[in-house]
């Protein structure tokens, strides 16, 4: 029974693998998205041994842990980078070639924004 449970979470497990490129962002609510310009290039990695790293123009800007703590919500621990907090974000979409999610990370926003990514590889 607890795997049956657990299937969940593995499956966005499996997903949310790989390279996923930054093309738009919203706020929580609204449906009018700012679109980034194709030639900017601002990523996030997610790996099988549940590491996790941003980069702007291929430079690492932050690292850390990431954790499901179910099917649409994970846990975003950074390391040696700001803000030094966790948060946990909330996964709007996962597809195979869509990540939607918020990014709690900002902290200095009046909304929580949304994040439109498009997987790389």
């Amino acid at each position: 029974m607890l795997q049956s449970c657990r299937k969940p979470w593995h499956e966005s497990y499996s997903l949310i693998l790989g390279e996923w490129k930054i093309i738009a962002t919203s706020k929580v609510g609204s449906e009018d998205w700012f679109l980034y310009p194709p030639s900017q290039k601002n990523t996030i990695k997610f790996e099988s041994d549940y590491t996790y790293s941003t980069a702007s123009h291929d430079k690492i800007s932050c690292s850390g842990k990431f954790e499901f703590i179910n099917k649409t919500s994970i846990i975003l621990s950074p390391d040696g980078c700001l803000p030094r907090m966790e948060s946990v974000e909330t996964i709007y979409k996962l597809t195979k070639d869509t990540l939607i999610i918020t990014n709690n990370q900002i902290g200095y926003l009046s909304y929580i924004p949304l994040d439109k990514y498009i997987r790389l590889y």
